[in-house]
């Protein structure tokens, strides 16, 4: 079974800590109207923040699960975003954008020979001077937090347990849902992630090559100061 087939319906509960205001606050913070895309948008709550400051937005994902979650959470809120179920590598959102963002690992879900590849398909679609904004978990997080190590949630309608595997430039997760069916019974349901670990000198590489200028990094999620145990790296680069 694909990535998201089976979290897409459960995502955004089990992501409600992540801080996409404070996101979303940095990001408009460098850029406040036009064009941008979302890249990875998921369930669309990153695109759906900035279409509700103005902007003209377009998500792109490779899940149909997800766009579907973020086509629900666009129809709540009455926004209309065009969602493009499309890879990253190649997805064609224009060439005139202002921004582009890649949140929530978007990049760690890439293999070493593709980010430069998602990185150039990303100055493809900006004008000169567009801002870019992304971010990786760290290999802080990768190897010592996440690691060989098995974590479980436990809800009324839903448990699911997620057990990873270490290798040597990635982490592989399995992830099993058991979800309570109306007559009282559960149903399971598995599938499978891979994660990348990225490090930040590769990052810095690929941009360069790519034609950006690396302008900042910062903490994902103190937005201050990177530590050895920061478990989130936010990149803002800005196409020359």
């Amino acid at each position: 079974m694909s990535s998201y087939s089976v979290l897409s319906a459960y995502y955004d509960r089990l992501m409600i800590e992540f801080p996409y205001d404070k996101y979303a606050e940095y990001v408009l913070g460098f850029v406040s109207s036009g064009k941008g895309a979302d890249f990875f948008c998921g369930s669309g709550k990153m695109t759906l923040l900035f279409a509700l400051s103005g902007i003209k937005m377009v998500g792109v994902d490779s899940s149909a699960e997800m766009l579907n979650e973020a086509e629900k959470n666009s129809s709540k809120k009455g926004v209309k975003i065009p969602y493009l179920l499309a890879n990253a590598k190649n997805a064609n959102v224009g060439k005139d954008l202002d921004f582009v963002t890649a949140v929530c690992d978007g990049v760690n879900y890439l293999p070493h020979s593709s980010v430069e590849q998602f990185f150039k398909n990303v100055a493809r679609s900006l004008k000169a001077g567009g801002h870019f904004f992304f971010d990786i978990s760290t290999a802080y997080k990768l190897e010592e937090v996440l690691g060989n190590n098995l974590f479980y949630e436990d809800y009324d309608d839903v448990t699911y347990f997620w057990k990873n595997k270490l290798g040597k430039n990635n982490v592989e997760m399995e992830l099993t849902f058991f979800k309570r069916c109306e007559d009282g019974s559960y149903r399971r349901e598995d599938e499978k992630h891979k994660q990348y670990i990225h490090k930040t000198e590769e990052i810095e590489k690929a941009l360069k090559n790519s034609g950006f200028v690396l302008k900042s990094k910062i903490d994902g999620d103190s937005f201050g100061k990177i530590k050895s145990t920061s478990k989130r790296i936010i990149f803002h680069a800005e196409k020359e």
